[in-house]
């Protein structure tokens, strides 16, 4: 048999680690060890703690919060757990999978888990469906319209250049370029070239018939 170590965390909205720590004594853990909640994801006292953890010892809590943020993380850390041959007992839960009936409640579990993850994906997948039928953009927002395609091309022809309305629509010239080809496509004026060195009144300019 080897050693019982219970884990207390203590969030911000907890006034003492007393009642963990009474509670897994009681259970009969050989040591407890306290980590204080720094209102950040990690925990780094238990990530000490599993990591001391050998073969045929038990990681005893009061809940499951204590060891992650969700069902997925617990479950992942009991897996590897496992997997060492270290054994998880949940005390308001009653697991302990050390024991036939505690290994079948983390089967649920992950079970459930499962379940949950499949109905976030139907419900998303549902929601981008119905948002394609309404027409709606879907994505990152766009940063150029048709506006500033039509915009850009009177405004080329008026000896502006790509590289002024890419530093004032904040975008790159080549995304100014590729933008007017693609709202404009066959009347696209072509070449776009970008702002470069060279005469002044010609960088960037739109060449079309008749110039």
């Amino acid at each position: 048999m080897g050693t019982v170590i219970g884990y207390a965390r203590i969030s911000s909205a907890d006034q003492s680690e007393d009642g963990q720590v009474d509670a897994l004594q009681h259970a009969g853990v050989s040591r407890v060890v306290v980590e204080r909640a720094s209102g950040v994801a990690e925990r780094p006292v238990l990530d000490e703690v599993i990591a001391s953890l050998t073969a045929g010892d038990v990681l005893a809590v009061t809940e499951v919060s204590r060891l992650g943020r969700s069902t997925s993380d617990v479950l992942l850390l009991a897996d590897d757990l496992l997997q060492r041959g270290v054994h998880l007992r949940v005390l308001n839960l009653g697991i302990d999978t050390a024991t036939p009936a505690g290994g079948l409640v983390l089967t649920m579990m992950a079970g459930l888990a499962r379940f949950e993850r499949e109905l976030l994906r139907e419900r998303q997948r549902r929601g981008i469906d119905a948002a394609r039928r309404r027409g709606n953009h879907l994505g990152r927002p766009r940063l150029l319209t048709g506006d500033h395609a039509e915009k850009a091309v009177d405004r080329l022809r008026c000896e502006d250049t790509l590289a002024v309305l890419a530093a004032e629509w904040r975008v790159s010239e080549r995304t100014v370029s590729r933008h007017v080809k693609r709202h404009l496509g066959d009347d696209a004026p072509s070449p776009l070239r970008p702002g470069g060195k060279g005469k002044p009144k010609r960088r960037g300019r739109i060449s079309t018939a008749g110039d």
